[in-house]
């Protein structure tokens, strides 16, 4: 299967989860900046919408190769 959408903005409740697994670690000793997550946004995004394609739509499958 060819993801063609993967560009899309991921879903605002995917973010919010995303943002709140990353916020114990933003700017502490030895863990992310803000800059960092900003110059990674396109690449976050697409992982955050892989993620989503994903769980959808393998929400069945008992085996998944990717």
């Amino acid at each position: 299967m060819v993801i063609s959408d993967i560009q899309k903005r991921a879903n605002e409740s995917t973010r919010a989860e995303f943002k709140a697994m990353l916020s114990p670690f933003v700017d502490v000793e030895g863990g992310t900046t803000e800059a960092e997550l900003t110059a990674n946004k396109d690449k976050s995004n697409r992982h955050m919408r892989l993620r989503e394609v994903l769980q959808e739509r393998s929400k069945d499958a008992t085996f998944v190769v990717m």
